[in-house]
């Protein structure tokens, strides 16, 4: 179990480093509630269909694991 609390530590440490550096690029990070992330969900679901038909589901698959 030490392991995980580590690797967890990690994962949190990586999180913590992509944000400030992102940030530090002038770019802003929006975090959307539950009902503006199914709104967004909606629009762009026509959008990854398409992408979708084009691209392959198999490269869709990879990127939802």
């Amino acid at each position: 179990m030490e392991s995980v609390a580590f690797q967890r530590g990690l994962h949190v440490k990586e999180e913590e480093d992509a944000e400030a550096a992102i940030r530090a690029e002038g770019c802003e990070i929006v975090t959307l509630n539950a009902a503006q992330h199914d709104a967004f969900n909606a629009a762009v679901r026509p959008i990854a269909a398409e992408a979708r038909k084009i691209l392959g589901s198999e490269l869709f698959k990879l990127a939802e694991s």
